[in-house]
């Protein structure tokens, strides 16, 4: 989240808590939001636990019925039709990334609860093929020591025995391009990624997908395998895209599925967004900066639901607040 966001978030929390949902959807003039999450879980998950911060289940239900209360929950297909009322709140909701507690925890609660909502996958990583780059760090920080990462990246770098005195935030920093040097890391580190998958199996696999759409659930691509584009060249985007949605397209025989961003929608080329509806078959595109004043007639950013530690509740009215003032200021 920028800075400024951020800023704003924190010095009117305690303002904007105070006001109903109903002021401020009437403020802004939105009708629809789209928050989404990447997990839901009771217990720490070492491929994420050392990234970003995730609802527990009670916090997640509660969000839920927090939704409930003030949005109608809102299918895809609906959305796309225009098959809604105009003047009504809605929500739809969407989770990133394809772990396998979208279908153990998350699946039984939305049932439950008659919430609709779309799962984006990476077709690089469906049926525990391959982990992301970034949860193969997190998964090196929960497993080796401080004094045997320093090792390790050591090794990896060919700094022979000069050790690195942050190997934590040496191995936050590192991005996509350096996957290699994660894995050299995790090499000498005595770390084995496939091993991981086998037994752990973080993401869902086809059978489970099927299910989700079975249960009328929809599925989305979230590219092949999770890169920052605004560091990728524009053919280099072209095929992430072309490639998951082919896979969403011909595994599970959809039309034309949505596609959400990885990490965020900002650097993508701007030919990008408009020739991957006319020709890369995608319906819809999301991105995850928060409620916006969309420049592209396809594309819808997303609320990050997975703020802190703050309830969905905050987050949406101090989203509501910030696109209303922004707004103001013709922004």
């Amino acid at each position: 989240m920028p800075n400024v966001k951020n800023w704003w978030f924190a010095a009117f929390r305690k303002r904007v808590d105070k006001k109903t949902v109903s002021e401020l959807l009437r403020a802004s003039g939105q009708k629809i939001i789209f928050p989404f999450y990447h997990v839901v879980s009771n217990d720490p998950i070492p491929h994420i636990r050392h990234l970003y911060t995730y609802r527990n289940v009670a916090a997640f239900e509660s969000d839920m019925d927090f939704l409930l209360r003030h949005f109608t929950p809102l299918h895809f297909d609906d959305y796309v039709k225009g098959r809604y009322e105009p003047d009504k709140p809605y929500f739809h909701l969407s989770f990133d990334d394809g772990l396998s507690e979208m279908y153990h925890i998350v699946r039984p609660i939305l049932l439950e609860k008659g919430i609709p909502a779309t799962f984006f996958i990476n077709s690089g990583f469906a049926d525990n093929q391959a982990l992301f780059y970034r949860y193969k760090v997190s998964v090196l920080i929960d497993t080796v020591s401080e004094s045997d990462l320093s090792k390790a990246i050591s090794i990896a770098t060919g700094a022979g025995n000069i050790q690195v005195k942050k190997p934590i935030r040496f191995l936050l920093s590192l991005r996509a391009a350096q996957e290699k040097l994660i894995d050299d890391i995790a090499s000498a580190a005595g770390i084995d990624f496939k091993q991981y998958l086998t037994e752990v199996l973080p993401y869902m696999d086809s059978h489970q997908l099927r299910k989700l759409q079975q249960d009328d659930f929809t599925l989305g691509a979230h590219s092949v395998d999770h890169p920052e584009f605004y560091n990728l060249a524009p053919i280099a985007q072209q095929e992430q895209i072309k490639q998951s949605v082919a896979f969403v397209r011909d595994t599970f025989q959809i039309e034309r599925p949505p596609f959400a961003f990885p990490f965020t929608a900002d650097g993508a080329d701007k030919n990008l967004m408009t020739d991957m509806y006319a020709h890369y078959g995608v319906s819809k595109s999301f991105g995850t900066s928060g409620i916006q004043k969309e420049k592209y007639p396809n594309h819808i950013d997303r609320i990050p639901a997975e703020y802190k530690d703050w309830s969905l509740e905050s987050i949406v009215k101090s989203e509501l607040h910030y696109f209303t003032a922004k707004k103001m200021l013709g922004r």
